[in-house]
């Protein structure tokens, strides 16, 4: 069992169990959580509602992109227009779309601007985390100097003292 499990929802929880039991494989593990369903009717009952509720919502969604596609039909000959509809016949992100550092999708990127990227998120990363390490530091370094919380850090901290504190988050 997932060391998780114990947190997530029991609709989460029904899942990554049919997805344990499937092996990851994502079309026989909802095979096996239907099936689970339809012999159990006391879960069947519990779940009842939840699934009424993303029926409806697929459904109404569904109605919604036919709403869109005749809206981008309308204006055709427009490549603005033409992409717009692409795009609302291909509602699932895809890993293909997935922005590289800057907004290119991957699937339009050479490998050297792919590494590129990776180089960049990596730096920031980085960047991030001395950032996060800094900011703690700065607050507690306040909260110590200071009574209450309701002082800017400008009122409690001087310029020097954040350096000092940059210096040390960065060494880290």
């Amino acid at each position: 069992m997932n060391a998780i499990a114990p947190v997530l929802s029991p609709e989460i929880s029904l899942g990554r169990e049919a997805l344990d039991e499937a092996d990851g494989d994502r079309e026989r593990a909802v095979r096996k959580l239907v099936d689970r369903l339809m012999a159990d009717d006391g879960l069947r009952r519990e779940h009842l509602h939840a699934m009424v509720k993303i029926w409806a919502d697929q459904t109404v969604a569904r109605a919604l992109k036919g709403y869109r596609t005749r809206i981008y039909e309308i204006a055709s000959g427009n490549r603005f227009v033409d992409a717009l509809k692409n795009a609302a016949h291909n509602e699932a992100i895809r890993l293909m779309d997935a922005p590289l550092f800057g907004g290119k999708p991957l699937g339009m990127a050479t490998s050297a601007e792919v590494r590129d990227s990776a180089n960049q998120y990596i730096a920031h990363a980085k960047t991030m985390g001395v950032r996060g390490r800094w900011q703690i530091a700065v607050a507690e370094e306040a909260e110590k100097n200071a009574s209450g919380g309701e002082k800017s850090i400008r009122e409690i901290l001087s310029e020097k003292t954040l350096q000092s504190l940059w210096e040390q988050a960065n060494a880290k």
